[in-house]
C-alpha cells in the first residue's frame, strides 16, 4: 500500500496533469440565454474561460418578433445573466468571438465589451448597440456580422466605433435598408458580404465605390449588372455573386476565384457562351481565374460547357466545380443519363480536330461535378466513370483528381460533408486512373 506521502505526491501529479489538459483544451462555443442562472454561470467559469465563442440570447422571451425589446441597462430579471456573464469574459484568454441576440446594448456595456483583450469578432442578431457619447477604449475588433439590421443609424453607430481597424463586414439587412450615404468609411476593409431580401439599393453600391481595397466580395441575388461601374473594386480576387454579374467580375484582371451564388438559377450553355464572350471582350489582360463554380442547366445545344469554359479560361483554371441541373422535361426519368447529355459535348467555339475542340485546360488539376438526388436510384458510378473518361479527360491533360457528388440542391452546395455512398472520388496514380482500368 502507498504511504500518506505517496498519496499526496500522487494527488499533486493528478492535479498538475488535470491543469495541463484543461490549459490545452478549447471549447468551441459556450451558450448562455436569459433563462440561465447565476449558479450555473459560476459553476461553469472554467468552461467559459476556455470558450472561443460565447453566445448570449434573449429569444426565449414571449412574443419575440425579431426586434430587440430588452435593454442591457434595464432591471428586468431576464437581463441578469448578461450582466453576470460580461465581467467573467474579461478572464477568457481564448475568447475571440461574441454573439448577441435580441438585446439593446447600453453604452456602459459596450465599453466593457471593447475592453475584452482578445475579442476579434462581434455578431449582432436582431440586436444593436445603443447610441452613446461614452468614449470607447482601444480594441482589437476587426470583424462585424449583422443579422437583421434594424436601421441605418444602428449600423453607422457601431461602424464609427470600429471603422479604423475593421477588415471584415457581413451584413444581412432586415425590413429596412441598412446603408445610407452617411455610412462611415472603413479604410482597411478587405472582405464584404451583403444579403438582402430586396434589390440592392444605390447606397450599397456607393459604399462599395468608397472601398476600393475590398478583395473578397459576396453579394446577394438582388444586384444587377447595371448597378456596377467600370472601375468598381479593382483589387477583387474572390467573388460570390449571381451569374448575370459574371461578365463584369470575370473581366477583372485581378480576379482568381468566382463562385455562382448558391440561390441563383442554373444557366443554359447558350447563356454561358454569351456571358463568357462578353467577359472576354472586356478583358484587357490575360485571365488569372484559378477557381470557378457554375450551375449548368442541361438542355440541347451544339456546344458543350467544358469547351466553352476552356476557350476563355483554359490557360488559367486550376479547379472547376460544375453543378448539373436536370431539365424539367427530363425529371420524370429515373436515371442519370442526362449527365452524358449535350452539356458534356466536346464541341466548342475553338478549333476542331475530329469533332473535338483543341483548346484544353492546361493547368486544371481538380474537377468536381455535382448533381441532384433521385430517390430510389443508386449512385451512377458507371456513368460518372464514362463521363470522366470520354468527356472530361480529353480536355484536361494534367488532371489529377475528379470528384462526383450528389447534393440535395444547388442551394446547399456549400455545405460540408456528404452522406455515405453519395460521392465518387477518382485519383490519378502515375499514368493511370483508379477505377478506370475495366
Amino acid at each position: 500500500m502507498l504511504s500518506r506521502n505517496d498519496w499526496r505526491a500522487f494527488a499533486r501529479v493528478c492535479r498538475a496533469w488535470f491543469d495541463i489538459v484543461f490549459e490545452m483544451t478549447r471549447v468551441a462555443v459556450f451558450v448562455v440565454d436569459d433563462t440561465s442562472t447565476e449558479q450555473m454561470l459560476q459553476a461553469s467559469t472554467w468552461l467559459l474561460g476556455r470558450a472561443a465563442e460565447v453566445r448570449w440570447s434573449s429569444v426565449s422571451s414571449p412574443g419575440w418578433k425579431g426586434v430587440p425589446n430588452l435593454s442591457s441597462s434595464s432591471q428586468a430579471p431576464r437581463i441578469n445573466t448578461f450582466k453576470i456573464m460580461l465581467p467573467l469574459l474579461s478572464g477568457c484568454r481564448n475568447l475571440t468571438s461574441l454573439v448577441l441576440t435580441g438585446i439593446v446594448v447600453s453604452g456602459e456595456h459596450q465599453h466593457a465589451i471593447y475592453c475584452l483583450p482578445h475579442l476579434r469578432k462581434i455578431s449582432l442578431r436582431s440586436a444593436r448597440f445603443q447610441n452613446t457619447a461614452i468614449k470607447m477604449p482601444k480594441h482589437n475588433v476587426t470583424q462585424l456580422r449583422f443579422f437583421n439590421v434594424l436601421s441605418e443609424v444602428a449600423l453607422s453607430h457601431i461602424l464609427r466605433q470600429t471603422s479604423s481597424i475593421l477588415t471584415t463586414l457581413w451584413v444581412s439587412e432586415g425590413p429596412t435598408k441598412a446603408f445610407s450615404l452617411d455610412t462611415p468609411r472603413c479604410p482597411r476593409l478587405t472582405t464584404f458580404t451583403h444579403r438582402s431580401t430586396r434589390r440592392v439599393n444605390k447606397e450599397v453600391i456607393t459604399f462599395l465605390e468608397r472601398h476600393p481595397n475590398i478583395r473578397v466580395l459576396r453579394l446577394n441575388e438582388g444586384c444587377t449588372l447595371q448597378d456596377l461601374g467600370p472601375s468598381l473594386l479593382p483589387k477583387l480576387t474572390k467573388v460570390t455573386a449571381r451569374w448575370k454579374l459574371s461578365p463584369f467580375f470575370l473581366a477583372n484582371p485581378e480576379l482568381t476565384e468566382f463562385y455562382q451564388q448558391p440561390n441563383d438559377l442554373s444557366v443554359s450553355v447558350s447563356e454561358l457562351v454569351s456571358s463568357l464572350a462578353q467577359a472576354q471582350r472586356s478583358q484587357r489582360h490575360p485571365p488569372r481565374l484559378h477557381q470557378l463554380r457554375v450551375a449548368i442547366l442541361h438542355n440541347s445545344y451544339s456546344w458543350g460547357a467544358l469547351p466553352v469554359i476552356s476557350q476563355v479560361f483554359g490557360s488559367s483554371l486550376c479547379k472547376l466545380h460544375i453543378w448539373i441541373e436536370e431539365c424539367s422535361r427530363d425529371r420524370l426519368g429515373h436515371k442519370y443519363s442526362y449527365l452524358l447529355g449535350d452539356w458534356s459535348r466536346l464541341k466548342g467555339p475553338g478549333d476542331y480536330h475530329r469533332s473535338q475542340v483543341t483548346m484544353a485546360f492546361v493547368h486544371l488539376r481538380f474537377i468536381r461535378v455535382s448533381f441532384g438526388l433521385k430517390k430510389g436510384v443508386k449512385f451512377p458510378e458507371t456513368i460518372c466513370k464514362r463521363l470522366l473518361k470520354d468527356r472530361i479527360l480529353p480536355l484536361c491533360p494534367v488532371l489529377e483528381e475528379a470528384l462526383f457528388t450528389i447534393v440535395p440542391s444547388y442551394g446547399t452546395i456549400e455545405r460540408e460533408g456528404h452522406e455515405d455512398g453519395m460521392e465518387l472520388r477518382i485519383r490519378k496514380k502515375g499514368r493511370k486512373w483508379d477505377l478506370l482500368q475495366n
